[in-house]
């Protein structure tokens, strides 16, 4: 330390005030390495918290997609046999024209989804 109060001598600061100017830096240059060394810790820990977060996003997201994928398939099966049973319905269904329950309901649809009266066939205009 007397070196450090000798640097401060020949720096021109008074006999008197060397030594609590050498302390003060001193304690001033303990105080910031001390501030670096939290920062870099707090760094480390944000770094490894973030990184476990990670991974367990990752996991619950794998984890999400495979189910997803499972039921899609169970969603496919279920849509492609009812696909299925309505066109063998289609299919079973006897040839010609149809009744008029099922034209009334023809029309209906048709005005609903906006045809207008003009572009309608014969059988569903008045």
């Amino acid at each position: 330390m007397t070196w450090l109060i000798r640097l401060a001598l020949s720096a021109g600061v008074p006999e008197r005030l060397a030594r609590p100017v050498v302390i003060a830096a001193l304690v001033a240059l303990a105080i910031v390495g001390l501030g670096v060394a939290k920062c870099r810790y707090d760094a480390a820990l944000i770094a490894r918290h973030d990184a476990e977060a990670s991974t367990k996003a990752l996991t619950r997201d794998a984890a999400a997609k495979e189910q997803a994928a499972i039921e899609r398939r169970a969603d496919d099966a279920a849509v492609a046999a009812r696909t299925k049973g309505l066109q063998d319905a289609i299919d079973a269904a006897p040839d010609g024209a149809p009744g008029p329950a099922t034209v009334a309901l023809g029309c209906e649809r048709l005005r609903r989804q906006g045809a207008a009266p003009a572009d309608l066939p014969s059988a569903c205009r008045p």
